[in-house]
């Protein structure tokens, strides 16, 4: 339940995730892929429109 975990996961978890330098703080403006480090996909729709 969110309300619950949420709660746990603010005060415990990402504290410790904090101190073990595992959890970056968030730019403002930044975008979660950005934050997770994560790479944008693949356009599904590229190969589509190059050959069309």
């Amino acid at each position: 339940m969110l309300a619950v975990d949420l709660p746990v996961l603010a005060e415990r978890v990402l504290p410790k995730l904090a101190a073990a330098g595992l959890r970056r703080a968030p730019r403002p403006g930044g975008t979660l892929r950005e934050t997770l480090g994560l790479p944008r996909p693949a356009n599904r729709f590229a190969a589509a429109t190059a050959t069309a």
